[in-house]
């Protein structure tokens, strides 16, 4: 375990994880976690390492996991607590996709898509509460 490197780098994390999987192989549990399972924890894409550890957990102590009901979310958030163009922009660039592509093109275009859903989600909520967006016109000027 003294070959681990510290850090965030993508290229650091790789490294790491392939050392993890050479020891798996070794131990006789590389059936734990497949290379697709490794990316998605590498992009801290949502709900991947908790798979992988409770897997793991269940793996190793021949027990299983008790399961949590999660608390239902709010079907609306409120405003100031929802997405900003910056956050869906940054969120995307995590993606295990695009985060590997070196094809400025495709991430652009990816991109461009992921604020366009973003944009159209905005004006669906504008068209259902047209009061809360009216602009009032000032008497002054």
């Amino acid at each position: 375990m003294h070959n681990f490197d510290n850090g965030i780098a993508l290229r650091i994390k790789k490294d790491n994880w392939s050392q993890l999987l050479k020891f798996f192989r070794k131990v006789g549990i590389h059936e734990i976690i497949m290379q697709a399972e490794v990316n998605q924890i590498i992009h801290c894409e949502d709900g991947a390492v908790i798979k992988f550890v409770n897997r793991m957990y269940e793996t190793l102590t021949q027990r299983t996991v008790q399961k949590v009901a999660r608390r239902p979310l709010p079907e609306k958030s409120p405003a100031f607590a929802r997405e900003t163009g910056a956050a869906a922009i940054r969120t995307s660039l995590r993606g295990a996709m695009l985060a590997e592509t070196s094809d400025e093109a495709m991430r652009a275009s990816q991109l461009a898509e992921r604020v366009d859903r973003r944009e159209r989600g905005l004006q669906e909520e504008r068209s259902l509460e047209p009061d809360r967006f009216h602009v009032a016109r000032s008497s002054w000027r």
